[in-house]
């Protein structure tokens, strides 16, 4: 009898307690999954800003060997899908030359000219665009979005 009711507590404990274990279970595997997806996208994005200050320094002309060893051997981080090969091999090329050359290369790259350094694909208003407000926009974000829209001529 006593070996009876020790099984059923133990049946009954372990149905009142798997509900709860198989949600820590998934929810363990969904913070996993999106740490992942987070650490891909900041992957992404210090691979933007890199060649984004990289295009600055050579637009001003004020890229130095130090700089340039500081963008290659930032670009050795990046692992996602965007082709590397051209521009490293590039980045090498300019590393290998004297800094006579190199600084010649900077000053003519600097003189060609005025040129807009902008990002078509992170607009404020595309994004504004893409999340309306109500839908999954934190509250902070809606609000701001809201003045945005009352100010501005779309």
């Amino acid at each position: 009898m006593l070996e009876q009711i020790a099984l059923f507590t133990l049946g009954w404990l372990g149905g009142v307690l798997s509900p709860a274990l198989i949600e820590a279970i998934k929810s363990r595997r969904e913070t996993v999954a999106v740490l992942d997806a987070v650490k891909t996208e900041l992957n992404e994005i210090s691979y933007r800003l890199v060649l984004a200050s990289y295009s600055i320094e050579q637009h001003l002309g004020s890229a130095d060997r130090k700089f340039l060893k500081w963008v290659q051997k930032s670009m050795a981080f990046y692992y996602g899908q965007e082709p590397t090969e051209t521009i490293a091999t590039y980045i090498r090329t300019q590393l290998s030359w004297t800094d006579e050359q190199l600084a010649l290369h900077v000053a003519s790259e600097a003189s060609q000219g005025v040129k807009a350094l902008t990002d078509q694909n992170s607009s404020f208003r595309s994004l504004m665009q893409e999340c309306p407000v109500g839908t999954h926009c934190p509250l902070r974000f809606g609000w701001h979005y809201w003045r945005y829209r009352q100010t501005s001529v779309w």
